[in-house]
């Protein structure tokens, strides 16, 4: 990003990201971690690497005190779990699980109360962000727009490229690209990131078994990064 542009997207959003990161620790004798790739989306776009949240959590009840705190700071805007998973939930570096019944409860509780900030959630985690969980929890709550995530058991790597263009697509979006006006709304601005990244990495996309899902008009949900062929599995 030219110096120009950077100043027109501090302008519109000076101070953060609006991404909060949760992360458990993936092996025990490795320091892998997302940091890495959110240091770099906050450092290209805001020229400050600290500009959005993070915290590790390691034990059920750490991340069970932490989704809520952080879906109600008004600071966050955009939810990213970064775990180990399977279809049934999402595992953390102790080797305790989440059910995905548990997650949807957090959120339900959330929902009930005038606390929810949060309009998205993003699971880094393999096999746990399909169709599923997905309408489970657009449907425990209003107040959140899109879920997203993978379907496969994903490498790192590639993996990691589409977050990297998810976040980065979104936040130039909604800061207002050049000569674009800034997408406030959070449906027209999920669905123009879904757009434009079909378009750049398809194939990722399929292979990974990416999904970015958000309500139908009407009743049940659509997965926003699909084939424009394929009929979204709702199961």
């Amino acid at each position: 990003m030219n110096d120009e542009s950077e100043k027109r997207f501090r302008s519109k959003d000076s101070n953060l990201t609006k991404i909060g990161v949760i992360e458990s620790k993936w092996e025990k004798r490795s320091n892998a971690s997302v940091r890495d790739l959110f240091d770099l989306v906050a450092e290209q776009n805001f020229g400050n690497r600290n500009e959005y949240h993070y915290e590790m959590a390691m034990s059920p009840a750490a991340m069970e005190e932490a989704i809520p705190r952080l879906a109600a700071d008004n600071r966050v805007r955009w939810l990213y779990l970064a775990t180990h998973g399977d279809k049934r939930g999402i595992q953390l570096g102790n080797n305790c699980n989440i059910k995905a019944a548990r997650l949807v409860e957090l959120i339900e509780d959330i929902d009930a109360t005038p606390n929810l900030k949060i309009h998205g959630i993003f699971f880094g985690a393999c096999e746990f962000g399909g169709s599923r969980i997905a309408a489970k929890i657009l449907e425990a709550s209003g107040g959140i727009t899109w879920t997203a995530g993978y379907t496969t058991k994903v490498d790192w790597i590639e993996s990691s490229v589409l977050d990297l263009l998810f976040f980065n697509l979104m936040i130039r979006k909604r800061c207002g690209e050049p000569r674009k006006q800034p997408l406030t709304n959070e449906r027209e601005l999920v669905r123009e990131v879904a757009r434009t990244l079909r378009h750049l990495a398809p194939g990722l996309i399929d292979d990974l078994g990416f999904g970015i899902y958000v309500r139908k008009k009407g009743g049940g949900i659509e997965n926003l990064v699909a084939p424009e062929t394929e009929e979204e599995d709702e199961a």
